[in-house]
């Protein structure tokens, strides 16, 4: 009778049915191949401890605090008893970027490298930002890691999926469902020949998210959180302004329910009004959702203004990454520095940079020896011409990769990201 209430509770009530299928559907990925019903396992523990407080009179059952306390009880336990951590739950929500990592990544086209040697950790819960000037390697970084496009070496180490650098087939495309991107042409990304709710449909229908009766509620909710009306969905995409229609592509990415967004400048297309709208909305759906982010950009203020941490990278190779914040205020990479100077200013006062850029970007096809920086350096020396660095790291976390650092503090140790 009891467990027939319990169950009761979890229907009737709305609100922790929907934190019920949260704890459910984000339970860690590390331990899911030690305990294959971990997510069983889980829901079993928190509906035996709500039963044994509500036989001792601690709790009353059908009580939303009641739940949110077992909830709490049974991460405690596993935490404490079992040493494991519940992932997705407020109080010891883990940082898995272990499993979301780039290793010694490379890719070329031909006899043009584009990417060479490349590392990249992703937070949990964070937006990571890459820049750097056109031609650098961010779209194809991107495409790459979606495995639009396959590694010519390295790995691609992401969640319990292992490396995507060996997956074809079926389980490249069960990965996938995980990993989504929102492109940066809005026009182009959306099929003209289909109204909205057939592009939905079909993702839905495809990845078996719900049941079909279903299709139309999912989608309207979807459409909601980025401020879509529900009568967009029988239109066809001419019928859209060019914000609107990246609505609809942060949502078609989203109904997935992803562990990763990948956004690939996804406001350089638009006019600033808009830009602001849709870099607003995706803070907003950051903080909702937990979302982790790699979003690429050229526009050195909405980098600042929405990161966490920032990459920053040149002829397909990593130069300096670490928090938004130190990066910004203390560059330790010429190429960093030279970035963030050349940024606009709106004042009148200064009109005058004070920054000085040589020559031109070298080609993919024939970089030079040394560091790739070396030609355009107002730093270089002999050194810098003929050994190329290595990626040196300071006491917090923030790395760089220049023989001569524009802030103290970085050991000369070569570091490589595990």
């Amino acid at each position: 009778k009891r467990i027939y209430l319990q169950l009761n509770f979890v229907i009737i009530n709305p609100y922790p049915f929907k934190s019920l299928l949260f704890n459910l559907s984000f339970i860690t990925n590390k331990y899911k191949s030690k305990f294959k019903s971990t997510a069983y396992i889980y829901t079993v523990l928190t509906n035996c401890f709500m039963l044994f407080f509500y036989n001792r009179k601690v709790l009353e059952l059908f009580a939303y605090p009641s739940y949110c306390f077992c909830v709490l009880f049974t991460d405690i336990f596993l935490y404490f008893i079992l040493g494991l951590f519940p992932y997705g739950n407020c109080l010891f929500n883990r940082v898995s970027s272990e499993f979301r990592k780039l290793k010694n990544l490379s890719f070329a086209y031909g006899k043009q490298q584009v990417l060479k040697h490349l590392d990249l950790e992703l937070h949990e819960g964070k937006i990571t930002t890459l820049i750097g000037a056109n031609g650098c390697g961010k779209s194809t970084l991107s495409k790459t890691l979606i495995r639009l496009y396959k590694p010519d070496d390295g790995k691609i180490m992401f969640d319990q999926y292992g490396d995507l650098a060996l997956k074809e087939g079926a389980a490249l495309t069960k990965a996938r469902r995980d990993i989504q991107m929102v492109y940066q042409d809005p026009y182009s990304s959306l099929n003209p020949k289909m109204t909205i709710r057939q592009m939905f449909y079909e993702i839905l229908s495809v990845h078996h998210i719900c049941p079909k009766e279903e299709f139309e509620k999912k989608t309207i909710e979807i459409l909601d959180m980025v401020g879509m009306p529900s009568y967009a969905l029988d239109r066809y995409p001419s019928a859209f302004s060019g914000g609107q229609r990246q609505r609809i592509g942060i949502a078609r990415a989203l109904i997935l329910n992803p562990a990763l967004l990948i956004a690939d400048e996804p406001v350089s297309a638009l006019d600033m009004s808009i830009q602001a709208q849709i870099i607003n909305l995706l803070m907003d759906l950051k903080a909702k959702l937990n979302l982790t982010m790699l979003f690429i950009s050229h526009d050195l203020r909405v980098v600042q203004y929405l990161s966490d941490r920032v990459m920053v990278m040149y002829l397909g190779r990593v130069v300096e990454m670490g928090s938004a914040e130190e990066l910004f205020q203390h560059p330790a990479h010429p190429y960093t520095q030279i970035l963030i100077q050349a940024a606009p200013v709106i004042d009148t006062k200064y009109k005058e940079r004070e920054y000085e850029i040589r020559g031109e970007t070298p080609s993919p096809i024939d970089i030079p020896k040394g560091c790739a920086f070396h030609p355009r350096c107002p730093f270089a020396t002999e050194k810098c011409r003929t050994a190329e660095p290595v990626m040196t790291e300071d006491a917090n976390g923030r790395m760089v990769k220049c023989h001569y650092p524009l802030v103290d503090g970085f050991s000369m140790k070569a570091v490589q990201i595990p």
